[in-house]
């Protein structure tokens, strides 16, 4: 895995967390 895919990744679970925490 690359390192801008690790990092892609990352923020994509963020901006996940970041959804869930506006929908609650």
């Amino acid at each position: 895995m690359s390192a801008s895919a690790l990092l892609d990744n990352q923020c994509d679970h963020f901006s996940t967390k970041m959804v869930d925490l506006i929908m609650v």
